[in-house]
């Protein structure tokens, strides 16, 4: 049986945080002490046998609820796409049901290093980062210029994404009208988010280099096929991305960060 995914990807955010430093005359100063690690008030990791999985959790005020595999979690916790982390990862014949609470305000980013703690602390996992050279996509501004413009504060979304409801800005979701048709929609998403989500899309690093200020909503359809759109009453990826946006995805060379997991168990401890 297949496994049915809503694809929706959260678009990507920085949270810097300040660690004040006090010294005094006389004696040495003292080291800043580190933050500590932000984790759920509550929490629950169960293996689940459900025959579906989701991308990404669902949230209510401060609870959450997830089934899904570790490769998903990883990608929402550290906000990366394939290739972009590798290691010995379990499969989605892996399913968990994570649950957790914490407080109704907590930001997303509050969120996804919440879910870091759970992979450190239930899966035992451990990672580290490199800097690699890379192949992949540059998405850039098409000669003539963009076709978009930046989304105003106030603006409401268009009608074809009413039924999304309240979501964070920056989602970039893609569903499947039809047979081998993808429909691509942001809503209120940076460029950087727009170049992040495409990762999963195309298998590959994208790098935005549109120099494009602002966020923005879009709205189009492309053959899911990357490479042909022969029977399918849908352009290919590039041609979507140059005729509706006046954007381009060409191939690119550079450097890229990527996460590499040395460890990470199959079982969660127990709760």
């Amino acid at each position: 049986m297949s496994r049915q995914c809503h694809l929706m990807e959260q678009g990507i955010l920085a949270m810097a945080v300040a660690i004040g430093i006090v010294s005094a005359v006389g004696r040495a100063q003292s080291p800043p002490e580190s933050p500590k690690p932000l984790k759920f008030d509550v929490l629950s990791v169960k293996p689940s046998d459900q025959t579906w999985l989701q991308i990404r959790p669902e949230r209510s005020g401060g609870r959450i609820t997830w089934t899904t595999g570790l490769s998903h979690v990883i990608e929402y916790a550290f906000q990366l796409q394939p290739p972009r982390y590798s290691g010995p990862i379990p499969g989605d014949e892996h399913l968990y049901l994570i649950q957790g609470t914490t407080r109704p305000d907590a930001t997303t980013d509050e969120i996804r290093l919440m879910l870091q703690s759970m992979l450190r602390d239930r899966f035992a996992m451990e990672a580290h980062r490199e800097t690699k050279e890379g192949e992949g996509y540059a998405l850039t501004v098409a000669k003539g210029g963009p076709k978009i413009r930046p989304a105003k504060d106030d603006e409401p979304p268009p009608e074809s994404m009413k039924d999304w409801g309240a979501v964070p800005d920056g989602t970039v979701g893609a569903t499947l009208p039809r047979a081998g048709v993808v429909q691509l929609r942001a809503y209120r998403s940076t460029m950087l988010q727009l170049a992040n989500a495409l990762q999963r899309q195309l298998g590959a690093t994208i790098w935005d280099q549109t120099g494009l200020d602002g966020k923005y909503f879009i709205d189009l359809q492309y053959a899911r096929d990357v490479t042909a759109s022969d029977g399918v009453d849908a352009p290919t990826i590039f041609v979507a991305f140059h005729n509706m946006l006046g954007l381009q995805l060409e191939k690119h060379k550079g450097p890229m960060e990527v996460l590499v997991v040395d460890h990470i168990e199959t079982t969660p401890t127990e709760n």
